[in-house]
């Protein structure tokens, strides 16, 4: 048997938005209070205890100080590591799609800058493999949604967000390169990324812009058992060739079928992401944002699968049966039934996201 599937999407996401803020000013008495600026890792951490505690729900955050200890590989990766969240996995092992409490990715949403993403099946199903980790600089998962939170989803929503010229004013720059190897696949992977960002004219405009282009071989190795209970079957089996089934031959737990399986996924990730801010007074932000990913992801690989008893299983298919209570732990098999699947899925994705906004105190 022979499974051929080939896909392709091209995704692209347009939005603009104007939001106008009502702000009351207050009197601030001024004094010679001397200010300590904290960084790094307290930081990182004292910024999402913040996000926490002012949070109307239950809200988990990551930021960017701890996304860069994270050896992970794309956005999903990082978000693993927040109580309550957990993944679902390639065939290659790589994480693609990310459960909040227990429900399926189809209950959620993802946003990026508060944008809706879109996916590239027919469903809400977001595949968070086709974004490098280094893209964003920090995530919210909200695991109870609230009123202010884009509508559509009911099991949470996972909002990300991407650097910011003004996070850092002044001119900051990094370039990293690194490489992993993978020991069942044999292969080196290789990823580069570039950050750069300047803010000019007294820090009223800034731009940033990050690159990241990663590839590499990955490759897993699997194997599956399937056992017939007797509890539910009602699997008896004259163990001694007696005639007869006694008590201790009731019930049994046999081996019923075990499958063997290797995959491997040959992938090349490439992603862009820039913004342009302008910020000529306390009172108006203006934001041009761009995204720009392409993921392309060749699998290939085979299950072989060994089908041995089922709950009617001759009497002259097996022996030399060892027993450990009803569990049977040894036996010969005659007529073994064999199946062999072969996959080869090619996979291409083109996710593009284009939008403007615009923030302004009226008072």
């Amino acid at each position: 048997m022979i499974k051929i599937l080939e896909r392709k999407f091209r995704r692209t996401a347009l939005s603009i938005a104007v939001v106008s803020v009502m702000s009351v000013p207050q009197a601030i008495a001024q004094d010679d209070t001397e200010v300590i600026s904290v960084s790094g890792v307290r930081s990182s951490l004292a910024e999402s205890l913040s996000n926490k505690k002012e949070a109307k729900s239950l809200v988990d955050s990551i930021a960017a100080e701890e996304l860069g200890r994270f050896p992970d590989d794309n956005v999903a990766d990082s978000l693993s590591h927040i109580s309550g969240i957990t993944v679902s996995r390639t065939r290659g092992g790589e994480a693609q799609y990310v459960n909040i409490r227990g429900l399926g990715p189809e209950f959620s949403i993802v946003t990026l800058n508060n944008r809706i993403l879109a996916t590239d099946d027919g469903g809400r199903n977001f595949a968070f493999d086709v974004i490098p980790s280094e893209m964003i600089s920090g995530a919210d998962v909200w695991k109870t949604v609230q009123a202010k939170n884009v509508e559509g989803s009911i099991g949470g929503a996972v909002n990300l967000k991407s650097a910011r010229a003004f996070d850092n004013p002044g001119m900051q720059g990094v370039v990293s390169v690194t490489g992993d190897y993978n020991d069942l696949s044999e292969e080196v992977g290789k990823k580069f990324n570039g950050v750069f960002s300047n803010t000019f004219a007294d820090d009223t405009l800034g731009f940033i812009v990050s690159l990241s282009s990663s590839s590499g071989t990955e490759r897993a190795d699997e194997m599956i058992d399937n056992y017939v209970f007797g509890v539910n079957d009602g699997l008896s089996y004259d163990v001694n060739n007696d005639g007869t089934i006694s008590s201790d031959e009731e019930n049994l737990v046999i081996p019923g079928s075990y499958a063997l399986g290797a995959y491997a996924t040959d992938f090349k990730r490439n992603g862009l992401t820039s913004s342009l801010q302008w910020r000529p007074n306390s009172r108006l932000e203006v934001t041009a944002d761009v995204m720009i990913t392409q993921l392309e992801a060749d699998s290939t690989g085979y299950t072989q699968s060994f089908y041995m008893v089922d709950a009617s299983a001759a009497q002259d298919r097996l022996t030399n049966i060892v027993l450990d209570g009803n569990v049977v732990t040894q036996m010969d098999i005659a007529d073994v039934t064999m199946e062999v699947v072969t996959l080869d899925e090619h996979r291409t994705v083109d996710s593009s996201m284009f939008a403007l906004s615009a923030e302004y105190m009226v008072t």
